[in-house]
């Protein structure tokens, strides 16, 4: 009778511990998951924030293009003369 008892409890010992192995196996699949969704997600609020601030910095009028404009609105005058 010892024998079936201690069978039985190393079976629920064994059977735990393997539902116990599947948990932990689901637990980390699962935030592996919620890690690459939280990475697609930053990912994307990256490249919209860069693709702003490329529309922004486009927008912008370069002090040294408006500079080198003035420039040739000079010499175009100078050549007129």
């Amino acid at each position: 009778m010892k024998w079936f008892v201690a069978a039985v409890a190393f079976a629920a010992v064994v059977g735990l511990s393997i539902a116990t192995a599947a948990i932990q196996v689901e637990n980390v699949q699962r935030r592996a998951r919620i890690a690459a969704v939280s990475e697609r997600a930053e990912a994307s609020r990256i490249a919209r924030e860069a693709e702003r601030i490329r529309f922004r910095t486009a927008a912008r009028v370069d002090p040294l293009v408006d500079l080198w404009r003035k420039f040739e609105s000079v010499m175009a005058e100078r050549a007129e003369v």
